[in-house]
């Protein structure tokens, strides 16, 4: 596979999983000397009975906690700054974070913030150099936000999605306990499913992989594609138990490897547009590997295998675009979308979308007359391992907008 002359691998999250592991969320929590629990949800799981499953477990073992539900569809800072003068008011000193990506996401940013007292928008382009504790609880198999320091999230204010990030923001724990995935909605519970696919994917294309990513990503990938029919159709408690696994795999893998254009592109669309994050990087996915296949046939190959494609005597390339295959049939049979549509995308705005790829090297927030001269030539910012010029990504936006078939 691939080397780097020095290479590094972080992982600090504390992983607790399997069928009803959420009932160890007391004794995590005494463990961490958290009394004062700042929990942070939306009203999608309170209306699923999962946060009354939570607030009954902490009010049965004696914990007075706070509540923040008030999440929007996408991660922002406004939410995360609001969710922080709670917590503040709260007095919390740990904090829960019941959902899928979006409120781990905001969980995190709450708790850098109740560390260092400065908001997230100060910490756009540096890291948080604190953080209180975060207990990170899924219930989706998707962001793999759970096992992570990421916090993505639309800056409204300024009309651009950045990501904090620091080693002191990690979760010190993530309860993976599958029975909180059984009243996931289809149509989320598909769009987690492909993100975590996609994650695994990209940790294999990228210039900071190594072995060790490599065997994580594969194996997530394998789990993935071979539970995930399975998991979001119907209430097999072992098949959503194997995606929460391979999810939190992938995205072990990813966080080290960084991201390539799936994400890169993806974000975006839904910074400028109201689309579903999933849906973003799904509809994104396709285009990017046919993109990428060229230029990585063997790790294409190996892909192939982890999906279930045996090599035998076939020609490299035939199957490096099996795995390519596969992940369109996988796609098909989920009914997820295959394009952006135009009443949800403005064409128009497609070379706007690749200057905020090229935009990524910038230290600091540009007004839309700074983006408009950002310059355009080489090749954009990315690790993605196949280079990508102004054009390419012009034309990878385009595939989005048409869509594939098998």
């Amino acid at each position: 596979m691939r080397f780097r002359d020095i290479a590094t691998f972080q992982l600090r999250t504390r992983l607790v999983h399997g069928p009803g592991s959420l009932e160890f969320l007391p004794k995590e929590l005494k463990s961490l000397g958290v009394k004062r629990p700042w929990i942070i949800t939306d009203q999608g799981i309170e209306k699923a009975g999962i946060l009354a499953q939570v607030t009954d477990l902490l009010e049965k073992n004696g914990f007075a906690f706070g509540v923040f539900k008030d999440v929007g569809h996408t991660a922002s800072v406004e939410d995360s700054i609001q969710s922080w003068n709670g917590a503040v008011a709260w007095s919390a000193d740990g904090i829960i974070a019941v959902g899928g990506g979006t409120v781990l996401v905001l969980g995190k940013a709450t708790g850098a913030m109740m560390g260092t007292g400065k908001s997230i928008r100060e910490y756009a382009w540096e890291m948080p150099e604190r953080s209180i504790p975060v207990i990170a609880i899924p219930t989706t198999a998707g962001s793999g936000a759970e096992v992570n320091p990421n916090m993505p999230m639309v800056d409204k204010e300024h009309k651009i999605k950045l990501t904090v990030t620091s080693p002191e923001c990690y979760p010190k724990v993530a309860i993976l306990d599958p029975f909180l995935l059984k009243t996931l909605p289809y149509f989320q519970a598909i769009c987690s499913g492909v993100d975590a696919l996609t994650h695994s994917i990209e940790a294999c294309w990228t210039t900071f992989g190594t072995p060790l990513t490599d065997t994580l990503a594969l194996g997530g990938m394998k789990i993935l594609m071979n539970n995930l029919r399975t998991a979001c159709r119907t209430d097999d408690i072992e098949a959503k138990d194997a995606c929460l696994l391979g999810s939190a795999m992938a995205n072990m893998a990813c966080q080290n490897t960084k991201l390539g254009f799936v994400h890169g592109l993806a974000r975006n669309v839904q910074t400028l547009f109201n689309v579903t994050y999933g849906v973003t990087i799904g509809v994104m996915l396709t285009p990017v590997m046919e993109f990428n296949v060229s230029a990585a046939p063997e790790r294409f190959s190996a892909m192939a295998e982890a999906m279930g494609v045996a090599r035998r005597d076939i020609p490299l390339r035939v199957h490096a675009e099996a795995a390519v295959s596969q992940v369109k049939t996988l796609l098909a049979d989920l009914e997820f979308p295959r394009r952006f549509e135009p009443e949800q995308v403005d064409r128009n705005a497609i070379p706007k979308m690749v200057k905020m790829v090229y935009a990524r090297a910038s230290d600091r927030y540009l007004t839309d007359e700074e983006l408009e001269q950002i310059p355009v030539e080489g090749y954009a910012p990315s690790p993605n391992l196949r280079k990508a010029t102004y054009q390419d990504l012009i034309s990878l936006y385009e595939k989005a907008m048409e869509g594939w078939k098998i």
